[in-house]
């Protein structure tokens, strides 16, 4: 990991959670269900940098930030799942050089992918905003955020409910963020995914 690793992961992780206020602890693990199990829970978060790059800053040295995912979420049963609380975002934007100070980009654009696998599935299994698709087997919702002039961007996910229409069950639900930067009169932004969390 960089040298804005592991602390900033779990600073950023902590300050999305405080203001969803949902007391949630993070975990790596990914848990899912399948037709006729018991209660479980799933989730966790994820985070990936950019690399340096002078495609969105202004900087000779090039900047980097961080995309983050994070999902959590428990089930009732095989139809019913409850997402406590979630992140997408992009942050710790910092000058690749020796100063290493915090830089802003131009031009943000955060898409946000929520994915609710299963069986027998549509998009009146509930409401995440935004679009939805369906193949019968995932469900995905995306959002978009923009923000210029910022050195973060990203959408804190509340309480949301999926349920599964008759004849149908839900095995989990996961998260993924994808980021686009761009400097004034870019022409050639920088653009990155997390893995799906």
């Amino acid at each position: 990991m960089s040298m804005f690793g592991k602390s900033r992961h779990r600073a950023g992780a902590r300050r999305w959670l405080g203001r969803i206020l949902v007391p949630v602890v993070a975990v790596s693990a990914f848990t899912m269900i399948t037709a006729g199990s018991a209660l479980a829970q799933g989730g966790g978060s994820t985070s990936k940098p950019s690399g340096c790059s002078t495609r969105w800053s202004t900087s000779p040295y090039g900047a980097q930030a961080y995309a983050r995912a994070g999902i959590f979420w428990d089930n009732v049963n095989v139809t019913t799942i409850n997402v406590v609380a979630g992140w997408s975002l992009v942050e710790d934007m910092i000058d690749c050089g020796p100063g290493g100070y915090t830089v802003t980009a131009y031009k943000i654009n955060v898409v946000t992918l929520i994915r609710v696998d299963g069986f027998g599935l549509n998009c009146n299994i509930g409401s995440a905003g935004g679009t939805c698709a369906s193949t019968g087997t995932a469900v995905t919702y995306t959002q978009k955020t923009n923000c210029t002039n910022a050195s973060s961007c990203g959408l804190s996910l509340g309480y949301m409910q999926f349920i599964a229409p008759p004849g149908g069950y839900l095995t989990s639900v996961r998260l993924q963020t994808q980021v686009k930067l761009n400097k004034k009169g870019g022409t050639n932004p920088l653009t990155w995914t997390t893995a799906w969390i």
